[in-house]
């Protein structure tokens, strides 16, 4: 039996039976062991480094792991093992030199996924250069403040959509209630204000989308480098703009059918806003 047939096997079975948010697609043994290992050193990475809050550590990174591999499941055609493994390790080492916690690193540099990745033989040496270069990649394409809902270059000419996977799966953690949980945990740790008289009022859903969410405001928002005056403001700035992305740059049901559910308490949040003009905390606490 082939790996590939095998792993098509296993695909279903821990989807169905898993407890474990990450476990990651089984592959043949040597990339299994690569995947589980790396899993091993990113939840060190994450105990080692306290400084990263709980609303952007090791509970996020498993739920967007799960996301990508339900997203790999989806796929309705079938790519090769080593780039299965290549997009588990680029969702898995996502965040591992958030700028927000790592201001210090140089643009396009990512230390601290680099170095597990060595760790594993993948380098930019030697034979598993490639793999290297394409992980490293996909982390860049990942980011919202650099990239928006824009498709690289790589991916439209080799029509390589799964490899915006990682993109996605971190996406819809942005933006569904886990997200609107994250937003604000985060704020309050930052001690950032949460709304302010610049934050949008909508009455209603049909006024948020057409007057304030508007598609200019994420290019905005990337002009300015990724920030925003509160989180009120940050909601219309980037969120609700990732909530929906196209579904023609996503080409996966899973991600597609997730999108259209995660805006809804986003958008709840807003108009209990824009109604009272308080954010409900109570509210935003209700959905953890």
């Amino acid at each position: 039996m082939s790996c590939q047939h095998e792993e098509s096997m296993h695909l279903e079975s821990i989807s169905q039976s898993s407890t474990d948010h990450s476990l990651v697609v089984p592959q043949c043994p040597d990339d299994l062991f690569v995947v589980s290992q790396a899993v091993k050193r990113v939840k060190e990475f994450y105990a080692k480094h306290g400084e990263i809050k709980e609303s952007h550590g090791w509970n996020h990174i498993q739920a967007v792991c799960d996301h990508t591999r339900k997203a790999l499941l989806a796929l309705d055609y079938t790519i090769q093992d080593n780039v299965v493994v290549e997009i588990q390790l680029a969702a898995l080492l996502h965040d591992l030199d958030d700028k927000k916690y790592f201001p210090n690193t140089p643009p396009g540099e990512y230390p601290n996924a680099s170095a597990i990745l060595k760790e594993f033989g993948i380098s930019p040496e030697g034979s598993r250069k490639n793999s290297y270069e394409k992980i490293i990649l996909m982390i860049s394409w990942v980011g919202c403040s650099e990239n928006g809902n824009t498709v690289p270059k790589q991916v439209k000419d080799t029509d390589a959509y799964h490899l915006l996977i990682p993109r996605w799966a971190d996406r819809l953690e942005a933006v569904g209630s886990r997200g609107v949980v994250r937003c604000y945990q985060y704020n309050q740790e930052k001690g950032l204000p949460i709304s302010s008289p610049a934050s949008p009022r909508p009455q209603n859903e049909e006024e948020l989308w057409a007057k304030y969410a508007t598609s200019d405001k994420l290019q905005e928002y990337m002009d300015r480098g990724g920030t925003s005056k509160d989180m009120i403001s940050h909601y219309y700035d980037k969120l609700l703009h990732i909530a929906r992305p196209p579904k023609d740059i996503v080409r996966n049901s899973y991600l597609e059918h997730q999108a259209e559910s995660s805006s809804k308490d986003l958008v709840e949040v807003c108009l209990r806003y824009g109604k009272s003009g308080q954010v409900d905390k109570e509210y935003i606490m209700s959905l953890s």
